[in-house]
């Protein structure tokens, strides 16, 4: 196999894993397996990496920065016409961003966030803490300012309850559904459609706010 660089090769691997990992869980996926999937030698794959810890580190951070600062984005734009339906839209639309675009890690990024919070509670902890908090804390005083009479703390755990149920239903079905099509653009629509819906319902159940 040719490859026009050693970033060729690297990106190569990195996408093997990603997948694997995706479908097989992180445990279920050895140096090995991904030199045998990619096509290239198993020495390769350890000498671009220090063992399959550092390759678990790295796929699962591949494209968090990326999320998170489109997220900020879209936050800010919601500000130029802030409603509730814009912030919930905006802070939701990662999982049509993830699951239909390569630039935020597409399906298999999308079933990686779903596994990795399964199953590698360390690695999902800095993925938490580092780009996922950031979106959520401006998320957070935004809804709060909107909706003065909700407490941050009611605000916080309700969010938290819809991002669990959320997560949970996009990891389902992209990890069982086998009519990928349907996952790649129904499914995160309607996904986003309801979720802003739902959490809407639970943020202004007794809140006599209107917005």
């Amino acid at each position: 196999m040719d490859f026009q660089s050693k970033d060729d090769l690297k990106e190569l691997m990195l996408d093997t894993a990603q997948y694997l990992f995706s479908v097989r869980g992180f445990e279920g996926v050895s140096l090995r397996d991904i030199a045998l999937e990619s096509g290239i030698a198993n020495s390769l794959v350890s000498y671009y990496f220090k063992g399959r810890s550092h390759l678990v580190s790295l796929v699962c951070l591949r494209y968090a920065e990326a999320i998170r600062d489109e997220r900020l984005r879209l936050l800010k734009k919601a500000d130029e016409l802030p409603s509730l339906d814009s912030y919930l839209t905006a802070y939701l639309t990662y999982a049509l961003m993830m699951c239909r675009s390569s630039c935020f890690g597409g399906i298999n990024y999308a079933r990686l966030m779903f596994r990795m919070r399964q199953e590698k509670k360390d690695i999902s902890k800095e993925v938490i803490e580092h780009y996922v908090l950031p979106v959520s804390m401006k998320y957070y005083d935004k809804i709060h300012q909107l909706l003065g009479t909700r407490k941050k703390k009611e605000i916080i755990w309700m969010n938290h309850m819809m991002d669990s149920m959320f997560y949970s239903l996009l990891g389902k079905y992209t990890q069982e559904l086998p009519d990928i099509d349907f996952v790649m653009s129904e499914l995160p629509e309607k996904l986003l459609q309801d979720g802003v819906q739902i959490m809407k319902s639970m943020l202004l159940f007794s809140s006599p706010t209107k917005v």
